[in-house]
């Protein structure tokens, strides 16, 4: 179900912007924007929240009861194809109450954006060289490790976390998974509003 509901999503946004798919080939990648919302930020044992936070044991190593404390639900924003230059310019809107695209490592959607306050993470994820139209290249942007060619790898990530003197507006650089260094020239905006949020992501990515 959860692969359905994104295929569903990512096929309108063609159907909407059609050129989105008359890439694929040599030299492009395949990559997609995912989006990790943490409702309950008091839920998190650290800040900003981090992976460790997303699913939690609430139980015993020997019997395990795993938990969702800050409300977590990871939520599919974009995917395209980026060309040889590797930029890449990743755009949409989420509503508040939204779920659809959404899930929970542990089964269902989760809450989605409960809230325009919520601490949002920003992941960009890279599925490899991009197949050709028809030969794969929708699974590649719609899904969470979608035809991975050769590996999907999670590469890129920006933390919002709402600030009291600007809260309906941060910009942060993105920042590179392996090491945490900053993506030179990139730049992830989140914009909260009253039914939602808009995110603009601006980076580089290498093949």
């Amino acid at each position: 179900m959860k692969n359905t509901l994104i295929k569903v999503v990512v096929l309108a946004a063609f159907a909407a912007c059609p050129a989105m798919v008359l890439a694929g080939g040599n030299n492009q990648v395949a990559a997609t924007n995912w989006l990790v919302f943490f409702n309950n930020v008091a839920g998190c044992a650290t800040s900003p929240c981090s992976g460790a936070d997303v699913v939690v044991n609430a139980g015993t190593e020997e019997e395990p009861i795993w938990t969702n404390p800050a409300e977590v639900s990871v939520c599919y924003l974009t995917g395209q194809v980026v060309q040889a230059n590797g930029r890449a310019t990743f755009a949409a809107s989420f509503a508040v109450g939204q779920t659809y695209g959404c899930f929970w490592p542990l089964g269902g959607t989760g809450p989605g954006l409960a809230h325009i306050d919520a601490e949002v993470h920003v992941v960009l994820q890279q599925h490899g060289a991009a197949h050709r139209p028809g030969e794969g290249l929708v699974d590649q942007v719609a899904y969470i490790e979608g035809e991975c060619n050769p590996e999907c790898e999670d590469t890129q990530f920006a933390i919002h976390v709402p600030d009291e003197g600007s809260p309906f507006e941060t910009v942060v650089p993105m920042q590179r998974t392996s090491d945490g260094s900053v993506v030179s020239r990139s730049e992830s905006t989140l914009l909260r509003e009253g039914d939602g949020i808009r995110v603009i992501n601006y980076t580089r990515i290498k093949k």
